[in-house]
């Protein structure tokens, strides 16, 4: 557990770090569009900086998942236990969701835990259920590869006909988002893992040997991820000088993306060979 503590702080840490870097240094310069400031409801000044600093993104979820999936796996028959805490965040998020408190920190916290854009991007609520599910996911994985990998498939396809079903509950109730989902929207996300899971197994049997430096990039992603993901944020935000915020289109986005993670990628190989 003293190792999942500290490598859970350490990914909080990273993921203030990375604000600092991406948000409130390139404010401080005055490097951020006016559009950044509207669209993340922030003025140039120590009260916006902060905001910006304390911004819940991926990584702040990703620091507090890991202390919760660690006490989780030390249960007896940890995959039933997951998926038993997977389904009642699914279904009893959306009656924590606009929970607030007037003490400065204990409502920093609750908006850590189910808040909303601009100020979390990534709330603990509902976001916990996908790690939740991929404990299961993960256990048949090591027990049962292609016994998961077929029924997955079928699973995956039958949580997105579910998840478009009217009679799933709260649809009407709750005012949903991308990261603030009722149930139907957390099976309809479930349902693309398995569906890319098989997908992504066939083409590793059937496309290795002949796309095998392909695959050797995404194993190299895949290991260094949290950095690439710090270096592909702070690359974005201190250009949006020069490419602007919103003005692309999508025929730009498509091109700026493939440039970026080129760039992206060619920081991290001189990072970790540096250093």
């Amino acid at each position: 557990f003293s190792t999942v503590l500290k490598r859970a702080l350490l990914v909080l840490l990273a993921g203030y770090i990375l604000n600092f870097c991406k948000f409130v240094l390139p404010a401080m310069l005055n490097l951020l569009p006016a559009g950044m400031y509207a669209e993340l409801q922030v003025h140039r000044d120590l009260a916006g900086y902060l905001h910006l600093l304390l911004t819940g993104d991926i990584l702040q979820f990703a620091g507090i998942a890991l202390l919760v999936l660690c006490l989780v796996l030390k249960l007896p028959r940890y995959p039933l236990w997951a998926l038993v805490f997977a389904l009642a965040v699914c279904f009893g998020s959306p009656f924590l969701y606009g929970l607030h408190c007037k003490n400065v920190y204990v409502g920093y916290l609750l908006e850590l835990l189910a808040g909303q854009p601009p100020r979390v991007f990534f709330p603990v609520l509902p976001w916990l259920m996908y790690p939740l599910i991929g404990l299961v996911i993960g256990y048949y994985l090591k027990k049962e590869k292609p016994l998961l990998f077929g029924y997955g498939m079928l699973a995956g396809i039958a949580l997105m006909v579910i998840s478009c079903a009217p009679w799933m509950p709260y649809a009407k109730q709750f005012d949903a988002s991308f990261y603030r989902t009722y149930p139907s929207g957390s099976f309809y996300h479930i349902g693309i893992v398995l569906i890319w899971l098989y997908l992504a197994h066939w083409l590793s049997v059937n496309a290795y040997r002949h796309h095998r430096l392909l695959f050797k990039f995404f194993d190299f992603i895949s290991r260094h991820i949290t950095l690439v993901y710090c270096v592909q944020w702070i690359l974005i935000c201190w250009s949006l000088p020069m490419i602007g915020f919103r003005v692309l289109g999508l025929a730009g986005s498509v091109i700026a993306a493939i440039l970026f993670t080129a760039l992206t990628v060619l920081v991290t190989l001189v990072l970790l060979l540096l250093f």
